[in-house]
C-alpha cells in the first residue's frame, strides 16, 4: 500500500502537491454504485456516453488506454474494461481494486484532474465516493466504494 501511495504522490508532483478534498457534496441515491452494476450502466452515466456504447468492447487492454492525465492509481488491478475509438467517439471504462483507502483514491483523482484542466467535483455518501467533472479534455468520472475482497473497488471512465 505504502508504495502506490508513494507513486501516486510522485504522480502528483510530489508530498506538496497532493490536494485536501473539499467538503463532500451529496452523493445522490443513483450515485451509489453496487458492484453489480454493469460498467457500460456507469459509463453511461456521462454526457454522450451513449452513442459510444454500441460500438464499445470489453478488453482488459482498454486499461492501458486510459488518457495519461486520468490513469489507473498505482498499483491498480484491473477487474474489467472497455472503450471504443469509433469516430466521434473515444471511450474508456475501468474498474479496478486497490488496497489504498478511499480518501487517497479521491484526493489523487481530485488532484490530476485539476492538473489536466478539468473542472472537478467531489461528492460522498456514506461508503461510496466520487470524482466528476469536464474540461476541454472531456468528460471524466471515478466512482469508489469498499470492495468485498477487501480495500476499494473504483470504476473510472473518461469521454472525449
Amino acid at each position: 500500500v505504502r508504495e502506490a501511495q508513494d507513486r501516486a504522490i510522485a504522480l502528483l508532483g510530489g508530498s506538496g502537491s497532493v490536494p485536501q478534498l473539499p467538503a463532500p457534496g451529496a452523493l445522490e441515491e443513483e450515485g451509489q454504485v453496487s458492484p453489480l452494476v454493469m460498467l457500460e450502466e456507469v459509463a453511461a452515466r456521462l454526457a454522450g456516453a451513449e452513442r459510444c456504447l454500441a460500438s464499445a468492447r470489453y478488453s482488459a487492454a482498454w486499461a492501458a488506454r486510459l488518457p495519461d492525465a486520468l490513469p489507473i492509481f498505482p498499483r491498480g488491478a484491473t477487474i474489467e474494461a472497455m472503450g471504443s475509438d469509433a469516430p466521434g467517439c473515444a471511450l474508456r471504462a475501468v474498474r479496478f481494486r486497490s488496497p489504498v483507502p478511499a480518501e487517497d483514491l479521491a484526493r489523487f483523482y481530485f488532484g490530476k484532474a485539476g492538473e489536466a484542466g478539468y473542472r472537478a467535483n467531489y461528492s460522498g455518501n456514506g461508503d461510496s465516493w466520487q470524482v466528476e467533472g469536464q474540461g476541454s479534455g472531456g468528460q471524466f468520472l471515478v466512482r469508489g466504494r469498499p470492495s468485498l475482497l477487501g480495500g476499494q473497488e473504483v470504476d473510472l471512465v473518461t469521454l472525449r
